[in-house]
């Protein structure tokens, strides 16, 4: 078996506890990855979530990227804010990662607006998982429409947004399969549809369980939870 994608679900909330989840039970000791931007901070990872290094972005918004391996939950534990105001979030399975799975990361933000190219991430050697994730911030413009385009073989997933309210937060997530060599770098650009206050790119890799098929850098279709 190789690393494969398995399900998501993504939301939009304007509450300071948000709870999240998908359509259906995850599958035991899958990933998942928890991704949101809001327009309040979180203090620190609620419980059962890992946010690994620079997966923490704070400016007009916060953008956060987390993970957790699944015990067979439909709703992970849910994710808190400052404050009762707009967030965005995505939820991604994925299967066929190790059980202590974190490999790399790299954030970055600004704010600004425009196309955004992550930090270099430099996987291990192996089959691995590199997953993206962009926040956006805007006072001004509707971004429940807003889409995005993802460079250098990026797989898109999905992008989410608030219509209303007087600061609004958007997220849109991709990823790649790669073979990491300890040498070579990616990084992948994304490009949204309209423009912003503040912008964010977060990006991370997991290792492939043992046993794994390897050497794959096909990519797998959505599925919708």
């Amino acid at each position: 078996m190789a690393i494969a994608f398995v399900k998501k679900a993504e939301g939009i909330a304007a509450t300071s506890s948000v709870a999240w989840g998908f359509g259906s039970a995850t599958t035991s000791g899958n990933l998942i990855v928890g991704v949101f931007a809001a327009d309040d901070y979180n203090s620190s990872p609620d419980s059962g979530w890992t946010q690994s290094a620079e997966m923490e972005q704070q400016f007009f918004h916060g953008a956060y990227l987390w993970w957790r391996i699944s015990t067979g939950e439909t709703n992970p534990t849910a994710y808190t804010i400052g404050s009762a105001t707009n967030s965005a979030w995505q939820l991604l399975e994925f299967s066929d990662i190790d059980a202590t799975p974190y490999d790399t990361s790299q954030g970055k933000g600004a704010n600004d607006t425009g196309a955004y190219t992550t930090d270099t991430i430099t996987p291990s050697t192996g089959e691995r998982l590199l997953v993206a994730m962009a926040g956006l911030n805007s006072s001004g413009n509707d971004l429940s429409g807003y889409t995005a385009t993802w460079s250098d073989s990026f797989t898109v997933g999905d992008h989410v947004g608030n219509a209303t309210g007087s600061t609004k937060d958007w997220c849109s997530t991709a990823y790649r399969v790669v073979t990491g060599d300890g040498t070579t770098g990616f990084t992948t650009t994304v490009t949204p549809s309209g423009s912003c206050d503040s912008r964010s790119v977060l990006i991370i890799a997991y290792k492939e369980a043992a046993g794994g098929g390897g050497g794959s850098t096909a990519t797998m279709a959505w599925m919708t939870a």
